[in-house]
């Protein structure tokens, strides 16, 4: 943060005028936006941008620039985020986002207990609250807890029957999880197959659903798993899985690379606009 525009907002910020600090933090960022090469420095400027916005209560700016990533995957921007949801009555974004900033910092009974004191407080069959039991199931199974995400499941599966095709997706999701953890990897698949096919449903509900399959498909056929697996590397290129899609890839190309696959992970590794996927490739 020792650019010359940076401290002139930082100034004017102390000095009381978010105005000036944001007309500064704006045309900096324009002028060199964020890319995968230069988080480090651009991050700290956006979030300084957050605080200013947040002086000028532009709580609906501060919405739409921590939407996508990177910010929404950045703890103090989730911090501003969860504010500008809060005061735009959200209560369930709100819990959502601010649970995540717990996860972030390892604490995930707290993270849980946020989603469920804000469900506990909402009707049985509102969907925001099923979504924010869905989200605290899947918590609970990212930890491992395999028994309480089924005890929480099965509370939860009986309420989604009616509702909108997102629901009874997520739910199917996290039902697919539990059954390949029980080994019904048949079961797993098929639920999963199912689900990349639907239409009306959110496109992170079909990626997650496309690299679980890819994770079982991986020991009993390590072609199709390769397949599936570049073909959401090079669709998602910012998804927050791609550290565990590339873990994977590592793992079923032990087996024989065909030429068609090395030259498409070879294509993905060569876009100039993302210099860090060379360093994801070679990993």
């Amino acid at each position: 943060l020792n650019l010359p525009e940076t401290q002139s907002a930082m100034e004017a910020m102390r000095s009381g005028h978010p105005k000036v600090a944001l007309q500064i933090l704006d045309q900096e960022l324009l002028a060199v936006p964020m890319n995968d090469n230069n988080l480090e420095e651009r991050i700290p400027l956006a979030r300084l941008r957050l605080e200013a916005l947040a002086r000028l209560n532009d709580w609906n700016r501060i919405r739409t620039l921590t939407e996508a990533l990177p910010l929404s995957n950045d703890p103090p921007a989730r911090f501003w985020r969860a504010m500008a949801l809060s005061q735009t009555g959200e209560s369930d974004a709100v819990a959502v986002n601010l649970g995540a900033i717990l996860i972030a910092r390892g604490d995930f009974h707290a993270a849980v207990e946020k989603l469920d004191s804000v469900s506990g407080k909402l009707p049985t069959d509102s969907p925001t609250r099923l979504r924010l039991d869905l989200k605290a199931t899947e918590w609970t199974l990212d930890q491992g807890l395999v028994n309480d995400g089924s005890l929480r499941l099965g509370e939860i599966s009986s309420r989604v029957m009616d509702k909108s095709a997102e629901l009874q997706a997520a739910n199917d999701l996290l039902e697919a999880r539990l059954a390949a953890s029980h080994g019904h990897v048949e079961e797993a698949a098929s639920t999963l197959r199912r689900l990349i096919t639907l239409t009306g449903v959110p496109n992170a509900i079909q990626a997650n659903a496309s690299w679980q399959l890819a994770a079982l498909e991986a020991k009993s056929s390590p072609g199709v798993a390769r397949d599936r697996l570049l073909v959401l590397i090079e669709t998602q290129p910012r998804s927050t899985h791609l550290e565990n899609l590339f873990r994977l890839l590592e793992d079923v190309l032990n087996a024989p690379v065909a030429a068609p696959i090395e030259e498409a992970l070879h294509r993905w590794a060569s876009d100039d606009q993302h210099p860090d996927r060379k360093l994801l490739a070679g990993h």
